[in-house]
């Protein structure tokens, strides 16, 4: 499970929460995710269950508007874990219906034919869908919307698009090129790219996770507010170093089971002969595909751990994680790593989309390199201390800030 222990900021880091947990903004914050976040599975989730902790922390009126009937279930445990982990923020769930769907695929298609009535599409409102949602923008008339990906943008029954945002996450285009090439150039990539494009233009702010991500988007969309957020939170509980010198692995992989994390591994594992000298561990939903686990029986040196729930002991147990995706945006396995202290060798793409300062805790998939720091302590010490340095000075390279007065400003009567 990607999932670290947020922290209590500090005094001068936030203000502090009112006494009653009230929000000290005025007017609410929707937060739009189809489906559970909690189990905090893939990176997405993640950066959702960050985004509304970092917004309740900064005493917005924060509500997370989710489907029932869409991605992870909202079990009872689910909401039990949202209630503890957000006890001031409000959970509204309804299904998505047949209505719903239907709406949502009309939208994507008249945005691919019509980009430039996109305001008009995205804004429309039809009657008697969703009506927990039409009741929130009735009691909440200057609510600022946060949409997570922009492909939910057209699932939403109306949104106010002047106080609307995007949490992309990915360049989507980019991302689905990676497993299919071909889309970069087919009739059916090239629509989805218009659909994307003018649904950022649409959007009053976009959120990106990467530099290379956020120089895209203020190219093709121009007249929105680009903010760089790698990280929500400033403070996050780091564990501790590994000080008896004893591991079980030396390099280990944590990945969801997407497409991306799937030809990354595949690729690298098979591509690479030399790692076999090496103990490699897996961890995550990437262990359940039949692909992983083919390559696990012929590859002796490779242990599947499976998903686990608490990461710690798994990342205490290795020496240093590799990442060798080809994704778009900034890899939240990546960062976790950073937090437990473990140096990390990264694909190119997965070094481009950090901001700067990580070259004495992130390197390239090269063996010389690895079997340098791997074979002695003292370097692997000094990256690892230079991991946890990194990953607490990433909040300050982002716009964070910026985006939150963003959102005091949109809401504002």
């Amino acid at each position: 499970m990607l999932s670290l222990a947020y922290d209590q900021t500090t005094e001068e880091a936030r203000p502090a929460a009112l006494e009653d947990g009230r929000a000290a903004h005025g007017c609410g914050v929707l937060v739009f995710y189809p489906g559970s976040f909690m189990a905090r599975a893939n990176g997405s989730q993640a950066r959702a269950a960050s985004l509304v902790q970092h917004l309740a922390e900064t005493r917005f009126d924060v509500t997370v508007y989710s489907y029932g009937n869409v991605g992870e279930p909202w079990t009872a445990a689910a909401r039990a874990s949202f209630q503890e982990h957000y006890p001031h923020v409000q959970l509204l769930i309804e299904d998505e219906s047949k209505g719903l769907r239907v709406a949502k695929l009309v939208k994507k298609s008249l945005l691919q034919l019509l980009p430039r009535a996109k305001d008009e599409i995205l804004s429309r409102e039809l009657p008697r869908l969703a009506p927990k949602l039409r009741h929130w923008k009735q009691t909440h008339p200057h609510g600022v919307f946060l949409i997570n990906y922009v492909d939910n943008l057209p699932r939403l029954n109306g949104l106010p698009l002047a106080r609307t945002l995007v949490e992309t996450h990915d360049f989507q285009y980019f991302r689905r090129s990676k497993g299919a090439p071909e889309m970069l150039w087919s009739l059916s990539g090239l629509l989805r790219l218009r659909h994307e494009v003018a649904a950022l233009s649409a959007v009053s702010g976009i959120v990106a996770i990467s530099r290379t991500e956020e120089y895209v988007y203020r190219n093709l969309a121009q007249q929105s507010r680009i903010f760089f957020v790698p990280l929500y939170d400033r403070v996050r509980t780091l564990a501790d170093a590994n000080s008896d010198e004893s591991y079980d692995y030396d390099l280990l992989f944590v990945g969801s089971s997407n497409k991306v994390n799937e030809l990354g591994l595949l690729d690298f594992v098979r591509n690479c002969p030399w790692l076999r000298q090496y103990r490699v561990a897996v961890c995550g939903k990437v262990c359940e595909l039949e692909s992983i686990r083919a390559l696990a029986r012929n590859e002796n040196n490779l242990k599947l751990l499976g998903f686990q729930d608490d990461l710690g002991s798994v990342y205490q147990s290795a020496k240093a994680c590799i990442c060798p995706t080809q994704g778009t945006g900034l890899n939240i396995k990546l960062l976790e790593a950073l937090a437990y202290g473990k140096p990390v060798f990264a694909s190119k793409d997965a070094m481009d989309a950090l901001p700067g300062g990580f070259e004495g805790c992130v390197f390239p998939l090269d063996a010389t390199k690895i079997s340098a720091l791997l074979m002695a302590s003292s370097s692997l010490q000094a990256a690892s201390t230079a991991a946890r340095e990194y990953y607490c000075s990433i909040p300050d390279s982002g716009d964070i800030r910026r985006l939150d007065d963003f959102i005091a400003q949109l809401s504002a009567p």
